[in-house]
């Protein structure tokens, strides 16, 4: 009798069902004979308790025979999860001589079938047949576990794809980003997830031959809610060189929030490069990072002049340490700065600017640049001093008036005079406008003679 039919790495335990007593007493006699691990169970009932407790790695389960409903057994057996890698092989009973390896029919699920009777030898070779191919649908069956819960498990997307983009298999993570209503994607239609633009492509795609090293593209799906999701996708055609039929190994990354995150920083460039404030920006040792061109306009300074250095360069000496020390102890106490700086540009030139300095954080709240946002206000200092200075000169020609000092000019002809609005008016009215004195009115001797003398009358001689 052979003994290389039982050479496994552990040894097995086999549990014979059977509730002929001699049968079943022949087999364990037999089976132990060559040192194997056997138990026995005469109903099913006893067998299953057996089976949770021993965990066998193959189940004799005599078939055809009184007192046993074997068909039965063995369905509740295969449908139980725990028992996934135990192997149940039918005896049956007053059958002709020889081995059945396959299903008898449609309700069958046994994992093979021994005829009896038959010799010893012979149950022995059929016996180690079937834990051999036991043994290797387990370690099949471990593999296929390990390599799915790894699948499972990956934040990428991926499917095991047909020729024609049809889906064998696909992680919960691939449906997620489909948006597919269920977790099983088998059976369905990879390419009817891609919009117009990217079908076509995804079917030439599909219909190249050289992806074994695998290629990256990257494509725009469409979700059954009709929303988008942009995905950088990886073919690869893993399928054996002996196998006529291709198999596909299809992985999809969702960048869809990467995109439009980059778009949005984009955007944020584009407003940044092209704004009408000075913006710098600064580690927390002040050196320069970024500078945009209206920094380049205004001071002088190209970007490549001004990045590393620090923005006391466009100091003019003017402002003291203690503006500067103020500034400082402000932003590192993590608050908003704002301000006027009196600067230098690269050619000298003194100018005025309005600042508004942050800080920036990082995801904890740890600073790690400082953002300056500045105008330049020269302009306006220059305008604001103009004005100061007309005020001021408005102010000293209307006290002057007030006080009826300095040049008034008056026309030498009528006597009247020019008020500060450019209007000719009496010195009376002037007077009266600018200044607190009240008037009576009467006439001097001259006048009042020359009245008299005008009119024809004689002026009394002591009322002159």
């Amino acid at each position: 009798m052979p003994s290389d039919h039982f050479r496994v790495e552990l040894q097995p335990l086999i549990l014979v069902v059977d509730p002929d007593a001699a049968a079943r007493q022949k087999l364990v006699l037999l089976l132990s004979s060559m040192g194997l691990q056997v138990q026995e169970s005469t109903s099913g009932n006893d067998a299953w308790q057996l089976l949770y407790q021993q965990r066998p790695n193959l189940v004799l389960l005599a078939h055809h025979r009184a007192g046993l409903d074997a068909d039965a057994f063995c369905v509740q057996i295969k449908s139980e999860p725990d028992f996934a890698e135990v192997g149940v092989v039918f005896m049956d009973v007053d059958q002709p001589v020889g081995v059945n390896v396959g299903k008898a029919s449609s309700m069958d699920r046994a994992d093979g079938h021994i005829r009896l009777p038959i010799s010893d030898e012979d149950m022995l070779e059929r016996i180690g047949i079937f834990l051999r191919l036991q043994w290797a649908e387990s370690a099949l069956w471990h593999s296929e576990r390990k390599y799915r819960a790894l699948l499972e498990m990956a934040q990428d997307g991926m499917a095991l794809l047909s020729q024609d983009g049809t889906v064998r298999f696909a992680n919960v993570t691939l449906a997620r980003i489909l948006g597919h209503p269920s977790s099983d994607l088998s059976g369905t239609s990879l390419v009817s997830f891609f919009d117009e633009a990217s079908r076509q492509l995804m079917e030439n795609w599909l219909m190249e031959g050289s992806l074994r090293r695998g290629q990256q593209r990257e494509f725009t799906l469409m979700r059954p809610d009709h929303t988008e999701v942009r995905v950088q996708a990886m073919l690869t055609d893993i399928s054996d060189s002996s196998v006529a039929e291709r198999e596909l190994l299809f992985m999809a990354r969702d960048v869809t929030v990467h995109r439009q995150t980059e778009e949005k920083l984009r955007q944020l460039f584009r407003a940044t490069e092209q704004s009408p404030a000075t913006i710098v920006i600064t580690d927390v040792a002040g050196a320069i990072e970024y500078v945009n061109p209206k920094f380049s306009s205004v001071t002088g300074y190209s970007s490549k002049e001004a990045l590393g250095k620090n923005p006391r360069i466009l100091k003019s000496g003017v402002q003291g340490k203690e503006f500067y020390l103020e500034m400082w102890q402000t932003l590192t106490a993590g608050k908003e700065w704002r301000g006027e700086f009196h600067n230098r540009k690269k050619d000298g030139t003194i100018y005025w600017e309005s600042a508004s300095i942050s800080p920036l954080r990082n995801e904890v709240g740890q600073i790690t640049h400082y953002i300056a946002v500045k105008e330049d206000i020269s302009l306006r200092k220059q305008l604001e001093e103009e004005r100061e200075q007309l005020v001021n000169d408005l102010r000293e020609a209307l006290a002057n008036v007030k006080t009826l000092s300095g040049l008034l000019p008056i026309c030498a002809s009528c006597k009247r005079i020019r008020d500060d609005r450019g209007y000719w008016e009496t010195v009376e009215g002037y007077v009266g406008r600018h200044s607190g004195a009240r008037f009576s009115h009467g006439m001097c001797p001259e006048c009042a003679k020359k009245w008299l003398q005008d009119a024809g009358l004689e002026p009394p001689v002591d009322k002159l």
